[in-house]
C-alpha cells in the first residue's frame, strides 16, 4: 500500500493530478480511486461455494502472492464469510502466488493432506485453473469458487470444473477512470472513489460473460 507513496508525492509536487484504479494506496494525495471492494466481493463468492455445499463442509482457501494489496482483503472477505457459517469449517490456508503452476503444486500437497475437502475458494481465477489442473489429474473433485472473471473461467464453469467466480471488471475501471480524468480536466466535480458492486458469475448467468 505505500511503496509508490513517493511518487505520488512528486506527482503532487509538479501538480500533476493523480488517479488511481484496484489499488488504493495510503497516501491522500490522489483525485479519483475506481476499484471493487475486495472484501465484500470474496465474502460474496464463499457465499455463493457455502449455499451451494448446503452450508456444511471442510473448505481451503488458496490466498494469493502475500505482497499483493488485495490478497489480505480477499482472504479476511473469505475468512469472514466462513465466520458467519457454523457449519464451515477453514481446515488450511495455501498460497499459489497468483499464478497457475504453483497453485497446482499447492493444491497437489492439499490433496495429499486431506482426504476430505468439500470446497476450496480461490483469490485469483489462474491460480483456480492451477487447482483444476491438480482435480482433474488426481481423479478428485469439490467445487472451486474464484475471483476475476477472466474468459478462461467462464469456460471452466461451463464444462463444469469450476462453480463460480466473481467479476473483477477491470474494464469497467479503465473506463470509469478516463471517464473521472476527462471531467476533472474539464474542471467538473468529480467523486473521490467510485466503487463497483460484486457480480457472481454461475451457471445461471454464464451467457452473459460468455
Amino acid at each position: 500500500e505505500s511503496a509508490i507513496n513517493d511518487a505520488i508525492a512528486e506527482a503532487d509536487d509538479r501538480g500533476i493530478p493523480v488517479f488511481h484504479v484496484v489499488s488504493k494506496p495510503m497516501t491522500s494525495s490522489w483525485v479519483n480511486y475506481v476499484a471493487t471492494d475486495s472484501v465484500q466481493m470474496a465474502g460474496d463468492v464463499a457465499s455463493r461455494l457455502f449455499d451451494h455445499i448446503g452450508g456444511t463442509g471442510e473448505i481451503v482457501i488458496m490466498d494469493g502472492t502475500p505482497g499483493a494489496i488485495a490478497s489480505p482483503e480477499r482472504h479476511k472477505g473469505f475468512v469472514d464469510a466462513a465466520g458467519k457459517r457454523p457449519g464451515i469449517r477453514i481446515v488450511e490456508s495455501v498460497c499459489g502466488y497468483l499464478l497457475r503452476a504453483p497453485a497446482y503444486a499447492a493444491t497437489q500437497e492439499v490433496l495429499r493432506r486431506h482426504a476430505r475437502i468439500d470446497g476450496m475458494l480461490v483469490a485469483n481465477d489462474l491460480m483456480a485453473m492451477g487447482v483444476i489442473d491438480a482435480l482433474r489429474e488426481s481423479g478428485r473433485f469439490f467445487p472451486v469458487a474464484s475471483i476475476n472473471g477472466t474468459p478462461e473461467a467462464v469456460v471452466a464453469i461451463k464444462e463444469g470444473t469450476m462453480l463460480a467466480t466473481a467479476s473483477f471488471n477491470t474494464l469497467a475501471f479503465g473506463e470509469l477512470s478516463v471517464e473521472a480524468v476527462a471531467r476533472y480536466l474539464r474542471g467538473e466535480e468529480v467523486p473521490r472513489q467510485i466503487i463497483l458492486p460484486t457480480a457472481i458469475i454461475d451457471r445461471s448467468n454464464l451467457q452473459h460473460w460468455d
